[in-house]
């Protein structure tokens, strides 16, 4: 199993490269920001939750993405149907990777 700052890492670049691929050029600088800052200040609450209620998992994803699509929305800028999409996507695929690596 993965230690806590690979996940991290793994979340940080694979959260990065989504959203600059989903966000609009003009907010490729800004968001490249923002979801390092927003990950920096999300993940690790989120992992030491879970860590102490697993059986919660879903429901602290859940709120690490709309913490996550309200920031792209309101300091980014994306429209909030792309910051929504934006944020399932890009924290739906590194969910998926932290437990197919938890798994190995």
């Amino acid at each position: 199993m993965p230690d806590y700052v690979e996940l991290l890492l793994l979340t940080l670049v694979v959260e990065s490269a989504l959203v600059q691929v989903l966000a609009p050029s003009g907010l490729r600088r800004r968001i490249a920001l923002d979801v390092v800052f927003v990950n920096l200040a999300t993940h690790p609450i989120g992992f030491w939750l879970a860590a102490l209620r697993p059986e919660a998992w879903l429901a602290i994803e859940a709120a690490i993405t709309a913490t996550e699509a309200f920031v792209y929305a309101t300091v980014t800028g994306l429209a909030p149907r792309r910051a929504i999409a934006t944020a399932i996507l890009a924290n739906g695929t590194t969910a998926a990777l932290g437990w197919g690596l938890a798994l190995l």
